[in-house]
């Protein structure tokens, strides 16, 4: 099936549910419908072609699960961007992939307005939910089109989304190309995975642009609400889950953290939740097992990454509720899981070979919910996929019962003295600190040494922190090798658009004056 027709799957066996609220405003599945088939017309009858590319630029917002529809019903391609870049990475992603229009919230209108000279490829702009100097918003924009035009028959193949991913750890902007092929292969993942009791409703914390919104995709065509949360705090999300009895909600573990340290969480009715889905990055051991105390017996993780989408190793809630309740079995805490039902995963070493449980190497995918391509990038595209394989860039191992453990970033690794020593690691002992709320352990420059460990910490409210203390307990837990020389206690960490921690924005600020990096 194409992507488009699961939701329309959705409008003929639930016409009259709601799809999308934001506690204000709400639609049905066939007022969305409707909204998506006008706006679709209106593109093309705007010169728009099959393989355009359209950029949505907005918090979430219900326009833009209609504006999704609208862009993919008319052959289009949806290209992910993220409204809190700043205009200058904004301006250099739409102009990368080429991209013709722009459906944007009216609150980001100057923002635009101060790189609008930039984008000359762009035909147009159209706000979504409020008039601008631009014109009117996306319902009366598309309702000014006379008539019906034709619009385009697409095939399995095609290339239906952009996704841009640079990582967290640097590397150069990079253009990631998925088809429907590719995304049905997803949707089937999460069928497999996900069994609901009731009707599915979906609380959406993360942006729309990124994995909320691929994860919205792989429930809208059970017919799910998706439930718009206005803001990413403790309280904001337990007041949601609570009035709408949401059942599923994908959360980074920044915000799993967050929510952790809320101490008002006990006054909430959250057992309306059957998936609590953690992902986007590593979640601590410890918290993770605090998360099942705090929600119950519906925690799990998934991992996936832009190039690959979700599900492809997954660690179900029963083997989180497992696992936090058996000794015996409390270490795959620290997994990432197993591999998803539709794909293949190894572990292999720098010359192809794949390795047996205990070995580390390079994490290594075969699916179906590959990416087609690297955008107009055919070497890169080609070095991702030596020996046959989808190379994910993470280390990792796998254990004899089939469950890999993430170690860390290939190019993250910190050398010292000689030795390896993976960030990833020691994070976990850190994040285990009864202070630490949140964490970055980067090496730094150090004349004997090459690199010194450093944890960076972001404490709990209220938390008492005593730095040789901190030290004495990584060390009795990691050894003085993969132990931290020393720590700084920062006030908030340095955070993607998305939630990620970001390692190397903590790092760089420390080999500034130097002109080696490792």
């Amino acid at each position: 099936m194409l992507a488009i027709e699961y939701f329309d799957r959705a409008v003929k066996q639930y016409p009259n549910r709601t799809a999308v609220t934001d506690g204000v405003h709400s639609y049905t599945y066939d007022e969305v419908y409707k909204a998506s088939v006008t706006a679709a017309h209106a593109l093309v009858a705007n010169g728009v072609g099959p393989g355009s590319r359209v950029a949505i630029l907005s918090p979430n917002h219900p326009a833009v699960l209609a504006c999704q529809y609208a862009i993919l019903r008319a052959g289009c391609v949806l290209v992910s961007t993220n409204y809190r870049n700043p205009a200058a990475d904004t301006r250099q992603q739409l102009s990368f992939f080429g991209v013709s229009w722009v459906f944007y919230h009216s609150s980001l209108y100057e923002d635009l307005d101060a790189i609008r000279s930039q984008l000359n490829a762009v035909l147009g702009f159209v706000p979504l939910e409020a008039a601008t100097q631009d014109g009117p918003p996306l319902s009366a924009w598309a309702s000014s089109v006379s008539g019906r035009t034709q619009l385009p028959d697409t095939s399995m193949d095609d290339m239906i989304y952009l996704g841009c991913t640079g990582g967290t750890t640097g590397g150069g902007m990079k253009g990631v190309v998925h088809t429907n092929r590719t995304w049905e292969l997803n949707i089937a993942n999460s069928y497999a995975l996900f069994q609901f009791k009731a009707p599915i409703v979906h609380l959406v914390v993360a942006p729309l642009t990124h994995a909320a919104g691929v994860f919205h995709w792989t429930l809208v065509g059970r017919g799910a609400t998706h439930v718009l949360c206005p803001a990413a705090d403790p309280k904001t999300i337990c007041t949601m889950i609570e009035v709408h009895k949401a059942t599923f909600v994908f959360l980074p573990p920044t915000v799993v953290y967050m929510l952790l340290a809320f101490a008002e969480i006990v006054q909430f009715d959250l057992s309306s939740l059957e998936y609590l889905v953690i992902g986007a990055a590593p979640v601590s051991r410890d918290k993770l097992k605090e998360a099942v105390h705090a929600f119950g017996p519906v925690v799990c993780v998934a991992y996936g990454s832009m190039e690959t989408l979700l599900m492809n190793m997954f660690l179900s809630r029963e083997d989180v509720a497992d696992a936090a309740a058996q000794p015996a079995h409390v270490h795959r805490l620290a997994s990432i899981g197993r591999e998803g039902p539709l794909n293949s995963v190894e572990i292999m070493d720098d010359g192809g070979t794949l390795l047996n449980a205990g070995e580390r190497g390079e994490m290594v995918i075969r699916s179906g919910s590959v990416m087609r391509e690297y955008y107009q990038d055919p070497e890169r595209t080609a070095l991702s996929r030596a020996y046959g394989w989808h190379h994910t860039g993470d280390v990792g191992w796998r254990d004899a019962d089939g469950y890999i453990y993430l170690v860390d970033r290939k190019n993250d690794v910190i050398i010292s003295g000689g030795f390896n020593i993976y960030p990833g690691e020691v994070e976990q002992v850190v994040m285990s600190h009864p202070a630490v709320q949140d964490c970055a352990v980067v090496g730094v420059p150090h004349e004997k040494w090459g690199e010194l460990v450093l944890a960076a910490v972001e404490l709990k409210p209220g938390a008492a922190f005593d730095d040789v203390a901190f030290i004495d307990y990584c060390k009795e837990r990691l050894g003085s090798l993969r132990a931290p020389k020393a720590v700084e206690v920062l006030a908030q960490m340095p955070r993607s658009p998305v939630g990620k921690t970001l390692r190397r924005v903590v790092r760089a600020r420390h080999w500034e004056q130097y002109s080696r990096k490792i």
